[in-house]
């Protein structure tokens, strides 16, 4: 197991256990057409699957800035961070796909990112091709228009990673170019609706997410036509733009969703 300061808070025993629980529960998943093993997971043992989450995915946070940094020669660390999101992906498999479709969506892009940031990129791809739920996320039909925003953005990347011909990534731009003929439709609305939340907060999540729908656009776009040339400075550009509108509209979770996809942006464009 590589060493990490957050390991030796939660114990090495209690990360061994979590990834045996989920390992068995993957096997006797695979095993359910030839044998009658019980494959459900006790509430114990998911309780510790998610501590065991937690820890990998804060490792994974504190080690983000030297995963892609040239100037930092860390090759441990790098190394260590690869890890982590391995075994963070081996344990997200073990669980199941939330029911609320927003709960789905994060969920999915998490154990994304952690597939391909753990450099298991064909792992994940027969993942969406096993798991039919993932893609039975209806946001991008929905009336109200950051929601929308968002299933379309994650019904973009859902091509994005499987890649399975051209019609995939020409279906990443027909998205977005579809959410931009949507805009003066919904966009207006949304913003003059008596919110929970302050006006000025929704219209930062909404920029946020403008800009995570043009590095996705950008993304499909790099895939298909091998252009912009400087596909990295300004996939870099609208991330950095899209968590500084997450941090206005105080949506932490948000924000670190988007450190995730912008690392996997550097990935998924390589491979």
């Amino acid at each position: 197991m590589k060493q990490h300061w957050i390991f030796d808070a939660l114990g090495e025993e209690k990360l061994k256990q979590a990834r045996q629980i989920a390992d068995r529960y993957l096997v006797f998943c695979a095993m359910k057409n030839v044998c009658d093993s019980k494959t459900a997971i006790s509430e114990d043992d998911l309780k510790t699957i998610g501590k065991a989450l937690e820890a990998l995915e804060l490792a994974g946070i504190d080690l983000q800035g030297v995963a892609f940094d040239p100037k930092k020669d860390k090759r441990e660390d790098r190394e260590c961070f690869h890890w982590v999101c391995r075994e963070a992906f081996f344990l997200m498999r073990a669980l199941s796909i939330p029911t609320d479709e927003i709960e789905r969506a994060k969920h999915v892009f998490k154990l994304i990112s952690f597939a391909y940031l753990g450099q298991r990129w064909a792992d994940v791809k027969r993942w969406l091709d096993e798991n039919p739920a993932a893609w039975e996320v209806k946001l991008k039909e929905s009336t109200e228009w950051d929601k929308r925003l968002f299933g379309t953005i994650y019904d973009s990347w859902l091509y994005l990673i499987r890649k399975k011909g051209w019609g995939d990534l020409n279906k990443v731009t027909e998205n977005i170019v579809c959410l931009r003929e949507e805009q003066k439709q919904y966009e207006k609305q949304y913003l003059n609706e008596d919110k929970s939340v302050s006006v000025k907060g929704a219209a930062w999540e909404v920029v946020s997410l403008y800009h995570l729908a043009k590095a996705t656009e950008l993304l499909g776009q790099y895939m298909l036509q091998g252009t912009p040339k400087e596909i990295q400075e300004q996939l870099d550009f609208h991330f950095e733009k899209g968590i500084f509108g997450s941090q206005n509209a105080f949506l932490m979770e948000m924000e670190i969703l988007m450190r995730w996809l912008h690392l996997t942006s550097q990935m998924n464009r390589r491979e």
